[in-house]
């Protein structure tokens, strides 16, 4: 936790007399699958900050260890909570916890950085990018999981303004107790390429694989997108300390058909992804602020970096948890390109200036003002008590 201990270390003058007050939760039902979950840290000097701890149908799991967490950090100042979660055992705890954790990290970051009058990324690191490429994740929210819904999906976002999509068509296949795929990827390629028949040039494509492949499938699959023109191949198979080599072979298959390959979304911490930016196993490589954190998500793309290896946020869910990448990309010196879910429901966005989290040109502009640079519409979410 090298960044948090530099984060904490600079903590002085009147953020050392303010103390955690309050600690709120809040939920937005945005489909029948997701439900966003939020955290607001209030401070005895008025300041507020926000972080996203959405876990979906495991959100009552995080809730009872916000409540645990909140508890150990209260009137509490924002270095001393910082520390308290940065020392906290999340590995022996589960990911429940750990998501709490990193959801309030993520609150008090965003009211240290209010409270210095400067955006997020300027707490994190030296600022080196104005704005960052998105793509719109489709997979969500398209009902109609055949070749021609997918196909309405995505040109719907391309017409949106998004540069690149990307769908996980391949979710029916799973892994038998022996490690070999049961399933048929048949239908899955149908899809990717009714999307690339109808986006054509007009923007990228991605395939989530959602980890369904064992390593042979996956090398079939490389083989068979190979007139597709990807951006990348994310996900084909199990991603743990034992299939590195599997990655390194699918990776040079990957290049062998002018794509690449990413993963990394379920790694939490920078000792996670050590071994992996080590050995180059992923071409890009895809953290999620809730299972790393904003501090560990910063050590991880400035490691990546010296390795050769992009990061593009694994960034599926709601508003805060777009922010808070958005600021880890500004820093990133090898930023690749953002998530956004696209259009998962009909729900209006409860931020008050909702296209600042929209591409405008293909790219997302990085907020500039104090802390996050979002403002929650609080009566929007449901208070949780």
């Amino acid at each position: 936790m090298m960044a948090l201990s530099r984060t904490v270390a600079g903590i002085e003058g009147a953020e050392t007399l303010a103390f955690i007050k309050a600690v709120d939760f809040f939920t937005q039902r945005i489909s029948k699958k997701t439900q966003f979950l939020f955290v607001r840290v209030s401070m005895s000097n008025g300041a507020q900050g926000w972080g996203e701890a959405t876990f979906n149908s495991l959100n009552e799991q995080v809730l009872v260890a916000l409540r645990q967490l909140s508890s150990i950090i209260a009137d509490q100042s924002i270095a001393t909570g910082l520390s308290i979660l940065g020392l906290l055992p999340t590995w022996k705890s589960g990911r429940a916890s750990l998501i709490g954790v990193n959801a309030l990290q993520c609150a008090l970051l965003d009211v240290l950085a209010q409270m210095r009058d400067l955006p997020l990324y300027a707490v994190l690191g030296e600022k080196l990018h104005d704005h960052v490429p998105c793509y719109a994740n489709i997979n969500r929210g398209t009902k109609t999981r055949e070749p021609h819904g997918w196909a309405d999906r995505a040109q719907a976002a391309v017409n949106a303004g998004f540069p690149a999509v990307k769908l996980a068509p391949f979710d029916k296949i799973s892994l038998g107790l022996d490690g070999k795929s049961v399933g048929d990827a048949t239908m899955g390629l149908e899809c990717a390429h009714a999307v690339k028949d109808t986006i054509g040039v007009d923007a990228e494509l991605m395939l989530d694989c959602h980890w369904r492949f064992d390593e042979q499938r996956a090398q079939d699959l490389l083989h068979a997108c190979a007139d597709l023109d990807l951006k990348w191949v994310e996900a084909p198979i199990l991603e743990d300390a034992l299939s590195i080599p599997s990655l390194n072979a699918l990776k040079k298959i990957a290049e062998e058909n002018g794509t690449k390959l990413a993963g990394g979304e379920i790694l939490s911490g920078v000792r996670a992804f050590a071994p992996f930016l080590h050995t180059k196993a992923f071409h890009v490589m895809n953290p999620d602020p809730r299972f790393c954190g904003v501090m560990d998500m910063s050590d991880i793309a400035m490691t990546a970096a010296k390795f050769g290896v992009q990061i593009a946020p694994h960034n599926h869910l709601g508003p805060i948890m777009t922010a808070a990448s958005l600021h880890i990309a500004a820093i990133a010196p090898s930023a690749l390109t953002i998530e956004l879910q696209f259009a998962e429901g009909d729900e209006p966005p409860c931020v008050e200036k909702p296209d600042l989290l929209k591409p405008q040109n293909g790219r997302i502009q990085i907020p500039t003002d104090a802390g996050l640079g979002i403002a929650i519409q609080t009566p929007m979410l449901c208070h949780v008590q």
